[in-house]
């Protein structure tokens, strides 16, 4: 992908690495800048399953508070809908 396609869709000038994988869906792969093993311990996929919405709710609202995460990187942690965190935030 060229720097003006980088930019256009990930609208930002910052240069990204060329070994970082770009998913078609405009995304950056999370692998390449997250450790995933260390965050797959701190979000339990069958804990995470296991919250009631409510409770899902305010987990969003936490890490949003403490990490400034977009709705797109917290719908794919916390494995919910990003329509539906865009209806609650937004």
């Amino acid at each position: 992908m060229s720097s003006y396609e980088t930019r256009k869709v990930f609208e930002t000038r910052v240069e990204l690495p060329e070994d970082w994988i770009l998913l078609p869906e405009g995304l950056i792969w999370p692998g390449n800048y997250t450790d995933i093993r260390r965050i797959e311990k701190l979000f339990n996929t069958k804990e995470l399953a296991s919250l009631d919405l409510p409770k899902r709710i305010h987990l969003c609202k936490e890490v949003k508070k403490k990490t400034g995460a977009t709705l797109k990187q917290m719908a794919r942690i916390l494995h919910m809908p990003y329509n539906d965190l865009k209806k609650i935030f937004g």
